[in-house]
Formats: C-alpha cells, structure tokens, sequence
C-alpha cells in the first residue's frame, strides 16, 4: 500500500506572509534612512553654500573698509598729482585725479561725520566729533577712536548689540560696487540677519615701547607708516548670514602708506 504526503497549505500562507511583512520593513527601513541622508545632505549643502556666501561678503567688506581709509579707488599702481596712489572716491568734476570739494577722500566735510585723519589736527578734531556724540565706545559711522589699543573690552565682535548702530556697511561711502558682489545678500544695510559691518580704530603710530597704553606695539620696518602719515588702522569686520553657524569675522591691521613704499 503506497503512502501518499500532504502539504499545509494554511502553514505555508502563513510563513509567505511573514517574509513579506519582513521585507516591507526592510524596504521601509531602507527608505527612510535614505530620505534622512538626503535631508542632512541638504542641510549641510544649504549651511556650506550660505558660509562661503557670508565669507565672501566678509572679504568685500574688508576691501570696502580699506578703500574708505584710503580715500581712493584702485589700481593703486599711479601716483597722482596729490602725491596720493588712486583714483579719488570722489572726484572733482572739474579734474578727476583730484578729490570734489567738500570731501575728505570719501566723506563729506561736516561738523558731526568723521573722516580719516591727514594729519595730527585731523585726528583731534575727528576724536572730538566722535566722542562729542555721545557715541557707543568712541565710534562712530565706522570710525573709532580708542584711547589704547586695548580699548575695546570686550571686543567689538562680541558686543554687536551695541556696535551695529555705529558701524558703517558696504558702499555706504565708497559706493563701490565691484562686479557680482552687489547681488550678495549679506552685503545690506539690515540690522538683522543678514547683515555686514565694518569698525575702524584709528591709532595714532609711536615706537613706545611694546607695553605702552598709548602706541602700537612697534611694527616691522617695512610696515611702519610714513611720518607724514603715522596712523594704523585696525579694522575688523563682521558679515553675518541667514544661518546662525554662518558668522564671519575678519580683523586686520592695515597701513594704507608704509614707510617702505616711500623710500
């Protein structure tokens, strides 16, 4: 007599329904998990893309700031009649190798806007502008006029909620505008995000000594400024973009006329 096997039919349903409900799952698993790589991908590209947009607005701004010191444009490969390199920021109409009247470099002439000082008169005359404002920490408009060079405790970047009134933003006396940098949003006059400011303290240049309260720290030689001229200005810039991470702050010190330049 031949034995004849029968099959579960229901115990096989059974299992079949198990592998299926497994892979779903797995099938889930692997979609969201992709999903969220995408996500933060995105999120790490938006923050990157939104950090080298801030930085570029930082270094413009940097350049901006030099150019209100200098009271010039570029190329600064010609030295003018005035015995000044550059063009003026704002030139005379009736020549325009020479500054309009009424400016100084890029500022205008007026008892209360301060400008960059051309000689020891100047800087006494813009230390009392400046202070006789009443101004957040001797600045004004961008210029700063601190009593040491360890003035400003603590620093400039870490008081923004007070030094965001008095700073000066790209183009505003310059009105520069070179090339593509016009269309980055960083570079407005916002006091929110985004926003880019600039400060300048203006200190006068001895050879003190190194611990004086009075001087800069002595500066190599070929980095000292010229007698006819003896200021360095430390510039430090702030560029803040939509992106909390995305804060940029650059600091300089700049000698628009080092002694070397005119030997």
């Amino acid at each position: 007599m031949r034995t004849i096997k029968t099959h579960s039919w229901r115990k096989q349903q059974g299992i079949s329904l198990l592998i299926v409900l497994i892979l779903l799952l797995l099938t889930i698993a692997a979609v969201t998990g992709a999903f969220r790589v995408a996500n933060i991908s995105e999120a790490f590209t938006g923050s990157n893309s939104d950090y080298q947009r801030t930085y570029a607005a930082a270094e413009a701004l940097m350049q901006d700031a030099e150019i209100d010191v200098r009271g010039r444009l570029p190329p600064y490969t010609t030295v003018q009649a005035d015995g000044l390199v550059g063009t003026p920021c704002k030139p005379s109409t009736a020549d325009p190798l020479l500054t309009q009247s009424g400016f100084f470099g890029c500022r205008r002439a007026d008892s209360t806007v301060p400008w960059f000082p051309r000689s020891s008169e100047d800087f006494d005359v813009i230390a009392d502008i400046v202070n006789g404002t009443g101004s957040a920490r001797s600045c004004l408009q961008g210029i700063c006029i601190p009593t040491s060079p360890t003035f400003y405790s603590p620093a400039i970047e870490n008081d923004l909620s007070t030094m965001l009134a008095v700073g000066a933003y790209y183009g505003q006396y310059t009105g520069t505008s070179p090339g593509s940098v016009t269309s980055n949003p960083v570079l407005t006059s916002n006091t929110s995000a985004p926003y880019a400011r600039y400060w300048v303290e203006v200190l006068p240049y001895t050879t003190a000594p190194a611990n004086s309260t009075t001087s800069m720290n002595p500066l190599a030689e070929d980095l000292r400024p010229d007698k006819t001229l003896p200021y360095v200005y430390r510039i430090t810039v702030v560029a803040q973009g939509l992106k909390a991470g995305s804060r940029v702050v650059l600091k300089s010190v700049f000698v628009p006329s080092p002694l070397s330049q005119n030997k």
